[in-house]
């Protein structure tokens, strides 16, 4: 599973690198846009087919498998149809008049996804991790080529369009192919219709709130900054976002699918000891996140500096700088399954309220004195109130968090100051990459010493356990 999540992380790393090569900032900025409206539409009409069919007690049946699928249907082509709906205003909305046909073009891959075979549910049901993890590791690379190819060919956004829809086919035809599972058709039984929508209802609501606490910076950057330069400099924003955004990916695997079964187990067994067990498994995986975060931030300017073309250089601090609401990210990822564990759900509702209020005010206020930096400061300071609320949700539980968090803390932001800051203040280089030399050479002191203090730490608690 974890070596799956790295190689999606690697194939698009590489992906990213190749396509930046081929394409400008503004196809970049422009497909950035219409994923997030997308995505907000396909969260805002969540309705839980994939957790119902995961947890039903008829998740199996024909019966309920076939009406999950139809309404799955359903919604897609309603997707689309919302889609061409917001095309224009979200034009006029983002100044960004190409919008306008990208939108409902991109809007009939979920028409694609809304026929995907029940199968892929199916398979987490089953816990069958590898054969999902193969599908999506074979998807991604057939659409990276896809993609690579079209952006030669066309060095437009419309090879990103083509990607996504390569990506929707390969998935639609694998869904229905690769897994032996009874073939689905249109039907529709009432009890299990009901049970799908009576669930849910509570999802709606939870993702409502998640995308928009999650996907806030994606909605308002583009509207914010100058309407000439929108679309090329939230591309360079959003390449540089997705390369740390790997780190949350890596995080959220770790704490959902291993962190979160274990806890459970011991909460069941023996909830008295329940801090330890948090605080053990949260030092392992804090301890790589600390490494991989101040990795990011002295290989970014090596990166967007010297790898990509010019165009792509401010990607360089911004990726330094989204490492810090990124780290508060991983705090919270390595923390909140303990409050579910615990019954707590209620935290993660507020967390995300708490989050999405801060954000508002503090991402658009730093953006008024500090533009995009002082953006991704405002960002910070949100996802730090979110993790403060599971901070005080464990406490009740009697599981203190604080004192690891403030520890670990240190040692990220501190080192990955020291080791972003020295090579600009020696070379003078803010707004610009720092020569090659220098990077190099305050990389590998800092990396090396902190490599060795992770490595000890993990063999530490592996050895314990």
């Amino acid at each position: 599973m974890i070596a799956g999540s790295i190689g999606t992380q690697g194939i698009s790393f590489v992906s990213n690198l190749l396509l930046a090569w081929l394409l400008s900032p503004v196809a970049f900025g422009l497909m950035a846009t219409v994923k997030v409206v997308i995505q907000g539409l396909r969260m805002f009409s969540d309705v839980g087919i994939g957790p119902s069919i995961v947890q039903h007690k008829r998740g199996e049946e024909p019966a309920f498998l076939n009406t999950a699928w139809t309404i799955q249907a359903i919604r897609g082509v309603g997707l689309w149809l919302g889609t061409c709906v917001l095309a224009m205003p979200a034009a006029q909305f983002y100044g960004q008049p190409e919008l306008a046909y990208l939108l409902p073009v991109c809007g009939l891959t979920a028409v694609v996804a809304g026929l995907n075979s029940p199968a892929l549910f199916s398979l987490n049901r089953r816990l069958d991790l590898r054969t999902l993890t193969l599908m999506n590791l074979g998807v991604q690379f057939v659409a990276t080529v896809a993609m690579t190819i079209l952006a030669w060919l066309t060095g437009s956004v419309w090879a990103l369009v083509g990607g996504w829809f390569v990506t929707a086919l390969a998935t639609l035809v694998m869904s229905h192919t690769v897994v032996k599972q009874h073939r689905v058709w249109f039907a529709w039984d009432r009890a299990a219709a009901h049970d799908l929508f009576k669930f849910g209802r509570w999802i709606f609501l939870s993702t409502m709130v998640t995308f928009l606490a999650g996907q806030l910076d994606r909605l308002m950057l583009p509207r914010l900054l100058p309407e000439e330069s929108a679309a090329a400099t939230f591309g360079v924003y959003a390449l540089s976002y997705s390369m740390v955004l790997m780190l949350t990916g890596i995080a959220s695997e770790l704490s959902g699918r291993v962190m979160h079964p274990v806890l459970a187990e011991h909460a069941r067994r023996d909830p008295a000891a329940m801090e330890g067990k948090v605080l053990r498994a949260r030092r392992l995986i804090l301890t790589l996140a600390a490494f991989a975060v101040v990795s990011v931030v002295m290989g970014a300017p090596v990166l967007f500096g010297h790898l990509y073309p010019d165009a792509y250089g401010p990607a360089a601090w911004m990726a330094q700088l989204l490492a810090l609401p990124v780290w508060f990210s991983i705090l919270q990822i390595s923390a909140d399954r303990a409050a579910l564990v615990m019954g707590d759900s209620r935290a993660l509702a507020i967390s995300n309220i708490a989050k999405l209020a801060m954000t508002c005010a503090a991402a658009v206020g730093g953006y008024m004195i500090a533009g995009v930096g002082g953006f991704i400061g405002g960002m910070a300071l949100g996802t730090l109130a979110g993790h403060i609320v599971i901070q005080s949700s464990l406490a009740r539980h009697g599981i203190g968090i604080v004192r690891q968090d403030v520890g670990f803390t240190a040692v990220a932001v501190g080192v990955g100051a020291l080791g972003g800051l020295v090579p600009r203040a020696a070379t003078g280089a803010w707004n610009d990459a720092p020569p090659l030399v220098w990077l190099l050479g305050a990389a590998v002191p800092v990396l090396g010493g902190l490599g060795v203090w992770a490595l000890l730490r993990v063999r530490s608690e592996l050895w314990r356990r």
